[in-house]
């Protein structure tokens, strides 16, 4: 069985600070042999857009793409998701950041069963999958207690949370896409 591949997707409306924050944890913890990177900017301000065109000319680790009008989170995910390469394809917040092996713990949860369709990691600020991110603690230092600490487990979950949303690219084959509503 070759090698499972992820595909990050990652829309974009401004939140530059956020942006960059994010840019800095996938160039610190993202495998990037394991997957590949998308940035779709759906029509933000000159300064956002700005340091995208920049961001793409100066590390060809990002692809980016560009909405001629803003279409909105679900759309723009769509957009990225037809284009998408990897076996799995992970929907990701331009305001989160990213622990070391990110690529290879969802690949891992995904390779525990075959059944698992979709998935959700775990977020300091989530509504359903929360463990608040003590003072003082740092996500890279969180996620290293939690690697101590706990057991790898991949429970039942009612739904997905969008903040990082994990789908096997089978799944969106025979399903279809995300749908407005």
């Amino acid at each position: 069985m070759s090698e499972i591949k992820v595909s990050v997707i990652i829309p974009v409306y401004n939140a530059l600070e956020d942006l960059k924050n994010l840019i800095k944890s996938l160039n610190k913890h993202f495998n990037f042999k394991l997957g590949d990177i998308t940035l779709i900017n759906d029509c933000s301000n000159e300064e956002t857009t700005a340091y995208l065109k920049n961001l793409a000319e100066q590390d060809f680790h990002y692809n980016i793409l560009y909405n001629e009008e803003n279409l909105g989170f679900v759309k723009t995910s769509n957009k990225g998701i037809k284009q998408a390469s990897g076996d799995i394809i992970v929907l990701l917040n331009s305001d989160t950041e990213i622990p070391s092996n990110f690529a290879e713990k969802i690949i891992d949860c995904f390779k525990s069963d075959m059944n698992i369709g979709v998935a959700s990691t775990i977020s300091s600020s989530s509504i359903s999958y929360c463990i608040p991110l003590p003072q003082k603690y740092d996500i890279e230092q969180m996620n290293k207690l939690l690697e101590k600490k706990h057991k790898t487990s991949y429970p039942l979950i009612l739904a997905a949370e969008g903040f990082c949303f994990c789908i096997r690219k089978d799944v969106i084959l025979q399903q279809g896409c995300l749908v407005v509503q």
